[in-house]
């Protein structure tokens, strides 16, 4: 006998399904997909999500998108570079290069006239600022540095009666420190 696969399992096959855009790392919506009888598929995706975490977390280390592994890409990309081909025409030696380009393919073609024309593809790698900038974004938003100050406020006695709350004035010194730097 088959054995048919319980809704846990469709929800796994379905959260992690990258053909499918509705339902792929989607928990309500995989929820939704696989027939769960619920008024809530935020909650249920969440439980399931809850249920398969280890699978989840292999999957996706198998995939080489673990945290880790996300963070050495992200370590390449703030080093970012990029390249373009160019074809320089004439005689290209490989040691007066700059160090950012190098020969891919030299090639020689003889034109009706009998004159041999030569001619190089270069690799030129430059820096990308841009791509720099985006890893860099992302980096500062992985390591949670774009979460919000945080400073202490004491509540006074008195605020029922005044409505006034004081801050704590070493606090506040040091957020205005902060954002002065």
């Amino acid at each position: 006998m088959v054995e048919r696969p319980t809704k846990a399992k469709v929800w796994l096959s379905l959260y992690l399904d990258s053909e499918s855009p509705r339902t792929f790392l989607n928990r309500a919506e995989s929820a939704r997909q696989s027939g769960i009888d619920t008024d809530d598929y935020r909650k249920a995706g969440s439980y399931y999500y809850r249920y398969w975490k280890k699978a989840i977390r292999n999957w996706v280390d198998e995939r080489g998108l673990s945290e880790a592994a996300l963070r050495e890409k992200l370590v390449k990309l703030i080093h970012g570079h990029t390249s373009e081909l160019k074809v320089i025409e004439g005689v290209i030696e490989e040691d007066t290069m700059p160090s950012c380009c190098r020969i891919l393919i030299k090639s020689a073609k003889m034109d009706k006239d009998g004159v041999i024309q030569r001619s190089s593809l270069v690799e030129i790698t430059r820096e990308n600022p841009e791509v720099q900038r985006r890893a860099l974004d992302m980096a500062y938003k992985a390591a949670g540095m774009y979460a919000p100050e945080k400073v202490d406020a004491k509540v006074s006695a008195d605020v029922a009666a005044t409505g006034a709350i004081t801050m704590d004035i070493t606090g506040l010194r040091k957020a205005i420190a902060r954002a002065d730097e």
